[in-house]
């Protein structure tokens, strides 16, 4: 992939007046031995973040890594602003999108920490305007379900309406936007009771029972919003930061696009568009608000105070003896309570899964200027943080490569390895039954198609060849993708979930 910019450098590390925090080799206590990482580990990690930075021309990039809370690793990588040539440092401020998810359901397990609610709960108990919604499930949806993403809420483009007011005035929106909804063509809304009007009049279907399929919805977590607050009677950015980032030291993370312009170091926005077969990065500064719901993806935060945040995972809710979250809360959190189709775990605004005898929680985060991730492995010590100022870069495998290092695993060893058959190209498996247009209304759109006895899937206008690892289950070649049919009772395909979201098929 080209990344067609010359003018893309690495930012020199010393830049920073905070370097002197840092190791200039990463200083990590290997999980079994207790030997320092070599600096060879060190230096290949180095090269492989500057490799993918350069290949998929990121403008600016940076990742931290903590071993028991203290700082360990950075690679700051390019420019916060590339016009100015402002280096990306440590607290440069990035969106982190759906990380903020995390913040929402430790905010709601605060809540009940203190008895104002529980997960328990039905969700009409606390919005009584859900029982006109027509799908009459919706009465049997908890707390849980919405933390879990199993309400069974379908992709929706809802919560897009919050979003369309902010998307409208950015001219970059054709391409940022190619396969959302027109922001011209819906009716645009500020807040959760707009956002629960809509709700009672779209007619919809849920994808199962509440608890049975797991359908990541950004509606759902909106929800979580108006509940905490009425449960509180706190709004829910009061609430977030006297709870959370005061006792914890956070001053960068906010949640209004209007709150950035009192912060000094904090990045432009980029986006990417295909051309002649390239990929070509371009500034693109307007930020994507989604009105006054802020608790699904708005976070904006500079790395350093995202690993003190992570550090609430790592220590089981205390920090530096302060209890954030009770140990109960915590392991209701962190628990696995979720598999999806294709082998990950979800607890609370987390995904949850083992990873070479490790426990791992993580979650990323994607929209147009922003791509995060986060990594916490609480028994070996180690939070790992990341974002970018350009969408659609693979950030997690990035945070994932920067903790097997501290593992001392190969860089690209996988939390799910997909044992592929590729042996079986060119055989009559009945691949024709997976032929069709998948789609959701959020904007999610998949093709599978068969050719000679192959099975491709076409998304994003990339076209992808898959090769079968389990029933219904296909991944590609590298095995980073991976895809799984969904089928109903009576053994038709349905659905294709595409690693955290359900596309419906629709041909």
């Amino acid at each position: 992939m080209a990344a067609g910019f010359s003018w893309i450098q690495r930012s020199d590390r010393g830049e920073d007046s905070s370097a002197g925090m840092w190791n200039s080799t990463v200083h990590l206590m290997i999980r079994k031995a207790g030997e320092r990482m070599e600096q060879s580990v060190s230096e290949a990690l180095d090269a492989f973040l500057e490799a993918e930075c350069t290949s998929w021309g990121v403008p600016g990039m940076a990742l931290v890594m903590a071993l028991r809370g203290e700082p360990a690793y950075r690679c700051l990588y390019g420019y916060r602003d590339v016009a100015r040539r402002l280096p990306v440092t440590e607290r440069t401020v990035f969106g982190v999108a759906s990380v903020t998810k995390s913040v929402t359901a430790l905010a709601v397990m605060l809540a009940q920490d203190h008895g104002k609610l529980s997960v328990d709960d039905p969700v009409v108990r606390w919005l009584p305007e859900l029982q006109g919604v027509r799908e009459a499930r919706m009465r049997a949806v908890t707390v849980h379900h919405l933390l879990t993403h199993t309400a069974g809420f379908p992709g929706m483009a809802a919560l897009f309406r919050a979003r369309a007011e902010s998307i409208r005035k950015d001219p970059d929106w054709r391409i940022t936007a190619a396969e959302m909804p027109d922001p011209f063509e819906v009716a645009p809304i500020r807040d959760v009771s707009g956002l629960m009007a809509v709700l009672k009049e779209l007619d919809f279907r849920f994808l199962g029972n509440p608890g049975t399929v797991f359908n990541y919805s950004n509606e759902g977590y909106a929800l979580l919003q108006e509940i905490l607050e009425r449960a509180t009677g706190k709004s829910f950015l009061e609430f977030v930061q006297q709870r959370i980032f005061d006792p914890l030291g956070i001053r960068s993370a906010v949640f209004r696009t209007a709150d950035l312009s009192r912060m000094r170091d904090v990045t432009e926005l980029y986006a990417a568009r295909a051309e002649d077969g390239h990929r070509i990065v371009f500034h693109s500064p307007v930020w994507w608000d989604v009105g006054d719901i802020y608790s699904n993806g708005s976070m904006k935060i500079h790395m350093a105070d995202l690993l003190r945040y992570l550090e609430v995972y790592r220590c089981h809710g205390e920090v530096d003896g302060v209890r954030i979250l009770s140990e109960d809360g915590w392991k209701r959190m962190t628990a696995r309570h979720v598999q999806t189709p294709t082998g990950r775990g979800y607890g609370y605004g987390l995904h949850v899964d083992e990873h070479h005898g490790v426990n791992l929680l993580s979650h990323s985060g994607g929209i147009k200027g922003v791509s995060a991730d986060v990594v916490v492995a609480p028994e070996a010590g180690i939070t790992v943080a990341a974002a970018a100022n350009v969408a659609g870069v693979p950030v997690s495998q990035w945070t994932l490569a920067a903790l097997n290092a501290a593992l001392g695993l190969p860089l690209d060893a996988r939390v799910v390895d997909y044992p592929i058959q590729m042996e079986t190209a060119g055989e009559d498996t009945g691949l024709a039954e997976y032929e069709g247009l998948y789609r959701s209304e959020e904007g999610g759109r998949a093709v599978a198609e068969t050719a000679g006895g192959e099975l491709w899937i076409t998304q994003r206008g990339q076209r992808t060849r898959l090769y079968p690892y389990a029933e219904d289950g296909f991944a590609d070649a590298t095995r980073t993708l991976a895809v799984r049919f969904l089928r109903d009772a009576r053994g038709q395909v349905w659905g294709l979930f595409t690693g955290v979201r359900v596309l419906l098929k629709s041909s």
